[in-house]
């Protein structure tokens, strides 16, 4: 199709802003980030509780065997130290030990906490001022229509999130990004900012995914699932383990009291 000439300067005026396909395509990958966002962010969930569940159930089975294996520690380096009385070194060793054994038999009887999560930070007084602002800047009563008020939510979550890290530059950013959204009412400029906030999203999920396959437990829990396809049960098997240890703990007490 041709172009209609300028009336100023006789020139081909060429239509400004995106086209309509171009739109479609930033739809087009709009759609496919949030489906991933769901997925990731389902199987992140998953996994925590998947985590959760079996440390718990762990700890619960294993951690009567730690006590009881750090009470024969400190009684065999008791019984060291009472047959060395001139080792300063041994003596220490018992003492730890002894602390040690105390403390772990007092920390048993005690329930697992909860995940704390928790701001582990004081605010300043200009991260308040600045979050104060966004709040009622994002508020969706100053939205013009409802893509603009599910915008300002979601960049709401992610102005929560960083309140709660401390981080002020995020904030910055977000009021920014608001300031841009304000100006730009087209169709591309929703879908873009749709599509920033999208991203970002899952970017946090990867990150928290990173985090809890990077965890000591994880390499466990796996493990776990391993050794039950092959009929075996890893728990099982770690409680035969530590009662081996304190068998062979228990008989090298039981010497030393009989020296001693």
């Amino acid at each position: 199709m041709d172009h209609p000439e300028s009336p100023v300067t006789g020139l081909v005026a060429t239509p400004s802003g995106p086209s309509p396909d171009d739109v479609v395509a930033k739809a087009t990958e709009l759609l496919e980030v949030e489906g991933r966002l769901v997925e990731r962010n389902e199987y992140f969930v998953a996994l925590r509780a998947e985590l959760v569940a079996f440390e718990t159930r762990y700890l619960r089975a294993v951690r009567s065997r730690y006590v009881e294996l750090d009470r024969l520690e400190a009684e065999i380096l008791t019984a060291m130290s009472v047959m060395s009385p001139d080792d300063a070194d041994l003596a220490e060793r018992a003492s730890l030990a002894r602390a040690r054994a105390t403390s772990s038999a007092a920390d048993y009887g005690e329930d697992f906490p909860e995940a704390d999560v928790s701001s582990c930070h004081t605010p300043s007084t200009g991260l308040k001022r600045l979050f104060r602002r966004l709040a009622f800047e994002m508020h969706p009563d100053h939205a013009d229509d409802e893509d603009e008020a599910s915008f300002r939510h979601e960049l709401m979550i992610e102005a929560n999130r960083a309140y709660r890290d401390g981080d002020h530059g995020l904030l910055q950013s977000l009021l920014s990004e608001l300031d841009v959204g304000a100006e730009a009412g087209s169709e591309m400029s929703r879908v873009l900012r749709k599509l920033s906030v999208a991203e970002r999203r899952l970017a946090d999920v990867e990150r928290e995914i990173e985090t809890l396959e990077q965890s000591e437990f994880h390499d466990l829990w796996r493990e776990a699932l391993d050794v039950a396809r092959q009929g075996r049960d890893l728990i099982g098997e770690k409680l035969a383990e530590l009662d081996r240890k304190i068998r062979k703990q228990q008989s090298r007490l039981d010497l030393l009291l009989h020296v001693t």
